[in-house]
């Protein structure tokens, strides 16, 4: 599996054929504090955006340690 760790731990750069969640951005890895909100102004995406690339995340009990895709921004 071919990773590029980009900035802090939390996070890394997937593609379809590197990685088996079918992730096309970045997986990151939730910390204290983070909400949906705060990750769509940090990677300038919206909410709704990263609500679709995980679809089957309960993202009302998300916990520190879950990963959540969040797709490329089209800045």
């Amino acid at each position: 599996m071919r990773e590029e760790m980009i900035g802090d731990q939390n996070r890394r750069w997937c593609d379809l054929t590197a990685d088996m969640s079918g992730c096309r951005g970045i997986l990151h890895v939730i910390e204290p504090g983070d909400t949906l909100y705060l990750l769509g102004k940090k990677y300038h995406v919206t909410v709704m955006a990263i609500m679709n690339a995980n679809p089957y995340v309960d993202i009302y009990n998300l916990q520190v340690g879950d990963e959540l895709c969040i797709p490329r921004s089209i800045d």
